[in-house]
C-alpha cells in the first residue's frame, strides 16, 4: 500500500497516492458524489490494484473533491460536480502530468469523461469502469442492492455491508484496510460539514443529482455527434449488481457507433469493484489499454 501523500489544488489540501516510475502516467479517480452512497471512498480503494499497475506506469489516486481527507469545498459553488472536474484539472496539472490516461469508477468515470469532453488535449484516454453514473441505466430507480443499510449510517456495520453488496462472493484484497479508512473519514470534521452541506434543504437531491443527470445527457449528445474522440475503455465486473452488466453494452454502443477507439472488457468473478476482487486482471486490462494507445 503506497503512503499518504499531500499537494495544494486550488488552494484546497488534497491527499493521494502514488506508485511506479513509468514514464506513462496513469490518474486513478474513485467514486461517489461527496460521500452520499453511504461508503466513504476515497483514493483507498485503489490500494489493492496499484502494486500491478506501478512498475511501468506512474500511478496517481487522488481524493476527489470533498471526499476522502481533503480540505472540503469551500462555499455553496465548490458543492457541484463541475468543482470536482475543476480540482481533477487542477490535480493533473499540480502534478505536472502530461496527457495522463485517466481511470474512473462510476462517479469518478463521469468526471474523466467530462474532462476529456471539454478540454480533449489534457487526457490520451479514459478507461470507465463500472459506472452507472455514465451509462444509460434505465429509469433511474436506485438500484435496490444498496437499500436499507444497517442503522446507523457510516458507521462501521453499515459501511461493511454497503462493501459486502458492491463485492461478488468473496472478501476482495485490503478489505479491512478500506473499511477502517472509511469510518475512520466518517469520523473527520471535513466529512461532517460536507454532509450537512448535502442533506440541508434537499441539496443532494436538488443540486447534485439534477446536475448529474444533465451531464449524463449531454454525454451521450457529444459522442452521437463525433464530438470527442478520446480513446475510451469499459471495465465491468459481470457479476456487478450496482451497475448492471447490461448497463456496459449499452454505453458501449453509443461510444463506439461514432468513436474509433471503444473497448469493452467484464471481469468474471467481480462485482461493482474489480479493480479490488480481481486486481490482477484488471491492472493487465488497463496496461494494455494504455500500451495500445501511447
Amino acid at each position: 500500500m503506497s503512503d499518504d501523500q499531500w499537494i495544494d489544488v486550488n488552494g484546497l489540501r488534497t491527499r493521494y497516492r502514488d506508485a511506479g516510475q513509468g514514464e506513462r502516467v496513469v490518474v486513478l479517480i474513485h467514486g461517489g458524489l461527496f460521500n452520499q452512497s453511504g461508503l466513504c471512498m476515497s483514493s483507498a480503494v485503489w490500494d489493492s490494484v496499484l502494486p500491478y499497475l506501478a512498475g511501468d506506469l506512474h500511478v496517481y489516486a487522488l481524493d476527489t473533491l470533498g471526499q476522502g481527507r481533503n480540505d472540503p469545498p469551500r462555499g455553496d459553488d465548490g458543492y457541484t460536480i463541475a468543482s470536482m472536474i475543476e480540482h481533477l484539472k487542477g490535480f493533473i496539472e499540480a502534478i505536472g502530468a502530461n496527457r495522463p490516461h485517466l481511470v474512473g469508477h462510476d462517479e469518478g468515470a463521469m468526471l474523466a469523461v467530462r474532462l476529456a469532453f471539454v478540454d480533449p488535449g489534457r487526457v490520451a484516454s479514459c478507461s470507465i469502469v463500472d459506472s452507472a453514473a455514465v451509462a444509460p441505466a434505465g429509469d433511474g430507480i436506485p438500484n435496490t442492492a444498496l437499500l436499507n443499510p444497517p442503522q446507523p449510517l457510516y458507521g462501521a456495520a453499515s459501511q461493511r455491508w454497503l462493501l459486502d453488496q458492491c463485492v461478488y462472493g468473496r472478501e476482495p484484497p485490503l478489505s479491512e484496510n478500506l473499511i477502517d479508512e472509511a469510518v475512520a473519514i466518517a469520523a473527520t470534521p471535513g466529512f461532517q460539514g460536507v454532509r450537512a452541506r448535502m442533506t440541508a434543504d434537499d441539496y443532494y437531491q436538488r443540486i447534485v443529482l439534477a446536475e448529474l443527470a444533465g451531464l449524463r445527457f449531454d454525454n451521450f449528445a457529444r459522442w452521437r455527434d463525433h464530438d470527442c474522440q478520446t480513446p475510451m475503455q469499459l471495465i465491468w465486473g459481470w457479476q456487478d449488481r450496482v451497475s448492471l452488466a447490461p448497463y456496459a453494452e449499452a454505453l458501449h454502443g453509443i461510444i463506439a457507433a461514432r468513436t474509433e477507439v471503444a473497448q469493452l472488457h467484464y471481469v468474471n468473478h467481480a462485482g461493482y469493484l474489480p479493480f479490488m476482487e480481481e486486481p490482477r486482471v484488471f491492472a493487465e486490462l488497463v496496461r494494455g489499454f494504455v500500451r495500445a494507445i501511447n
